[in-house]
């Protein structure tokens, strides 16, 4: 008898769906159940060009456009109803043209499970099992609090969202309630591990007597209004100590400083 193959699949669009991608494996591998764990990350299958546009323009967009990007967002998120509109299924039949190849590696791979931590493949997934290509069953965790209409595909076995705030408008979408769990986002086991909190105080030369405040704009990239938003932090709680990630984002880390 052969072990269940499950295929994790994530997208290098910024870097929070790797992670989490990277947390389910983890917990899997680590489990007793024998079972044969993979990840695909979506945009090692499609061209460089829509690589580029797609992860490439996103970031661009959150960092340096955001107003423009959070038009194009509203304008996109949408219908809030059950069933597909007509602009809906143009983009995905555009998407699916350029993930051939993925589709060939799963049709390929053929996995018991298919778990995704983006919403790019579970639309292409889906078709398959609607079609009978594949005996599969997928499932999605969502990994943004605010749930955009993309994160919406057929056939999905279960969801797992961040928060009851999200499940809300999957119920608008007409996904029945017993086919979700509001579990949060996946994070890795190292973060919940006990730590000696006076020797990373001391690692960071941070203020023992102080409440620490940690305030992220993302890793790969920043997006938001992040100094205005630690000086808000600071007026409203003097005595707190902000610490800021600034990712890899220099000139946001010259005007903190």
């Amino acid at each position: 008898m052969t072990c269940p193959r499950v295929l994790v699949v994530t997208a290098s669009v910024g870097a929070g769906h790797n992670q989490v991608a990277r947390a389910i494996v983890d917990a899997l591998q680590s489990a007793e159940a024998d079972i044969d764990v993979t990840v695909a990350d979506t945009m090692s299958f499609v061209p460089r060009w829509f690589r580029t546009l797609y992860a490439g323009g996103f970031a661009t967009m959150m960092a340096k456009f955001p107003k423009l990007y959070g038009i194009g967002y509203h304008l996109q998120n949408r219908p809030d109803r059950p069933g597909r509109s007509l602009a809906e299924r143009i983009r995905l039949r555009y998407e699916r043209r350029f993930m051939r190849p993925f589709i060939r590696y799963l049709l390929d791979v053929r996995p018991d499970l298919v778990v995704n931590t983006h919403f790019l493949a579970s639309p292409a997934v889906g078709r398959l099992i609607r079609r009978g290509q594949i005996k599969t069953r997928q499932m999605v965790v969502v990994t943004d609090i605010e749930v955009h209409r993309w994160w919406y595909s057929t056939e999905v076995s279960h969801w797992f969202l961040p928060a009851e705030y999200s499940a809300r408008r999957f119920l608008k979408w007409g996904i029945p309630r017993e086919r979700m769990t509001v579990s949060g986002i996946p994070i890795h086991s190292k973060w919940i591990r006990p730590l000696d909190r006076d020797r990373i105080l001391a690692d960071w030369r941070l203020p023992r007597d102080k409440d620490i405040v940690l305030l992220s704009g993302g890793t790969d990239f920043t997006c938001g209004p992040i100094t205005a938003l630690a000086r808000g932090i600071l007026a409203a709680c003097p005595q707190a100590c902000v610490v800021v990630l600034a990712g890899r984002n220099k000139r946001l880390l010259a005007r903190l400083s």
